[in-house]
């Protein structure tokens, strides 16, 4: 079960360097929660809004380190934003 929820994880991650919306909705359970020093979102519906707002500055994600115990993963990475991302009306 680890290595499943590793791959899903990365997957989720990927989708976000693709700018892959419905693969990111995919990995989300229905009653996901984040929280980041910007907000907070609850629900899968909110959290791909928040990620359809996120996906157009991601350049790229690296992976430095990943470990899951049970149903829980972690991973630690670094986040690579552009902030010249084309803006739509």
């Amino acid at each position: 079960m680890n290595e499943n929820n590793i791959t899903s994880a990365l997957a989720y991650y990927k989708a976000f360097e693709e700018k892959n919306i419905g693969a990111i909705a995919r990995h989300l359970h229905p009653d996901v929660q984040f929280a980041a020093p910007m907000g907070e979102s609850k629900g899968r519906d909110a959290v791909v809004e928040a990620a359809k707002r996120l996906v157009p500055f991601v350049k790229s994600i690296n992976v430095r380190a990943k470990f899951a115990s049970g149903d829980q993963v972690v991973l630690v990475y670094d986040l690579h934003l552009s902030m010249s991302a084309q803006r739509r009306c």
